[in-house]
């Protein structure tokens, strides 16, 4: 996937560190975790980026379980966007295997294009990717690192997170 070159940004910060929400004039096209504290902030934040942020902040805060946001998927091919598409579609507190994403697909053996294409989602937490995990309950890869999936499948479903299984 090709860089691209935004026309809004805006940061916020998480309980997981800083997120940049990028977008192009009325839809988020990425929401990528940065290392450091932003220098630079784009000002005026356009209203479409304080509703993603907002969005953020509930879902953090355990008010939010289900994104309102306009998106830009476009930066994927079509098969990357279909398997975020079906991402989009994995209940929160919930997850899924990689396999049960390629059989819906209709391709039983496209469970590493379903993994690419989870890796390369430009949209992490809006697009669940990290809900996304091994057929046998382990938390495999995250462009953010494991940890940070960890975590993120903690905040939408602690009481049951210790034991994968019973969340598929």
């Amino acid at each position: 996937m090709k860089q691209k070159n935004y026309i809004h940004w805006t940061y916020y910060e998480s309980p997981l560190g800083w997120l940049k929400i990028s977008g192009n004039g009325g839809s988020v096209a990425e929401i990528e975790f940065i290392e450091e504290a932003p220098s630079q902030f784009y000002s005026p934040v356009p209203q479409y980026l304080q509703n993603a942020a907002q969005q953020l902040h509930e879902y953090f805060h355990h008010d939010r379980k289900q994104f309102d946001i306009v998106l830009d998927i476009k930066a994927g091919t079509e098969f990357q966007q279909k398997v975020w598409m079906l991402m989009q579609a994995i209940p929160y507190g919930r997850t899924t295997s990689y396999l049960k994403i390629a059989e819906q697909l209709g391709d039983k053996n496209a469970v590493r294009a379903v993994g690419r294409a989870a890796s390369q989602n430009p949209i992490p937490i809006v697009v669940p990717c990290h809900r996304v995990i091994g057929l046998d309950g382990s938390l495999t890869g995250f462009a953010y690192g494991v940890d940070t999936k960890r975590q993120l499948l903690a905040i939408e479903n602690p009481k049951s997170f210790g034991i994968q299984q019973s969340l598929f």
